[in-house]
């Protein structure tokens, strides 16, 4: 490789931050593509936030930077800064979106983040797959979709789990009262617990599922202290069993499955 074809850190780096991790950005913030990017005709498909010359350029540049003899090998480089970068816009854009917010308003920007941050991951993984194909094999180190995940959980999730569980068991309890509730939006915030947990439930269970058992048994001998004092034992045997039945139909609907066997022993 000749001194000219190589590619200096601070400049290959200017060219993925302005022409990939900025438009990235900028289309997770405003909605914004440019005009050059062709879209598919499909309205059920996502829309394309990089032409496939964006990405081929980006993608040819983390492979030079990755591909140079030390000491112009920046592979060590790339991937702390893959992560600065993500951990810099979560930091600027996500927490203030979500800071003093409570409840259902809490869950509903709490998903948007985190579904925003999906694409995130999914587009910096596409630019920087060479290096999580070697680099990250040869280094040990973790794989940069699950860096991505876990920059989510650490910077974000872990500061507001303490209130988006809370919100969480709220509506549950509304929606065992009668209520109509959002299934869908539920389900969506639930599935951030398993999503974090990258292919395991650990932290569904500890971080959810942990509350949200003994605050379901607390709920039914309350229900079921009220039964016993105003309705007849059939009637009694009636409701629990509808109870029951409703539980069932909760889990299907958004909880995960292993927590179906869980609350039969409530």
């Amino acid at each position: 490789m000749s001194i000219a074809s190589i590619v200096p850190l601070e400049d290959g780096w200017e060219k993925i931050k302005t022409e990939g991790i900025k438009v990235l950005e900028e289309f997770l913030d405003t909605g914004h593509i440019r005009q050059t990017v062709p879209q598919t005709t499909d309205p059920k498909k996502p829309r394309n936030v990089f032409s496939k010359a964006n990405y081929a350029e980006l993608y040819t540049t983390v492979y030079n930077m990755c591909t140079q003899r030390t000491p112009n090998n920046w592979s060590e480089q790339l991937y702390k800064r893959y992560g600065d970068a993500m951990t810099d816009y979560v930091q600027r854009q996500v927490l203030p979106a979500l800071h003093d917010k409570t409840d259902i308003a809490l869950m509903k920007e709490l998903l948007h983040r985190w579904s925003n941050h999906k694409i995130y991951v999914k587009w910096m993984d596409r630019f920087f797959t060479y290096l999580d194909r070697y680099y990250v094999k040869l280094q040990s180190v973790e794989p940069l979709h699950n860096r991505g995940y876990t920059i989510f959980n650490t910077q974000v999730f872990q500061v507001c789990i303490k209130d988006t569980r809370a919100a969480l068991l709220r509506v549950i309890n509304l929606e065992r009262q009668g209520e109509h509730i959002d299934q869908d939006l539920v389900k969506g915030v639930i599935e951030i617990f398993i999503d974090l947990g990258l292919g395991s439930v650990n932290l569904y269970n500890t971080e959810f599922e942990e509350a949200f058992l003994p605050a379901t048994s607390d709920y039914f001998v309350r229900q079921a202290s009220g039964w016993l004092s105003e309705d007849s034992f059939p009637e009694y045997l009636r409701k629990a069993e509808e109870a029951l039945n409703a539980e069932d139909q909760r889990v299907n609907a958004y909880l995960h499955r292993t927590t179906q066997v869980k609350l039969k022993h409530v």
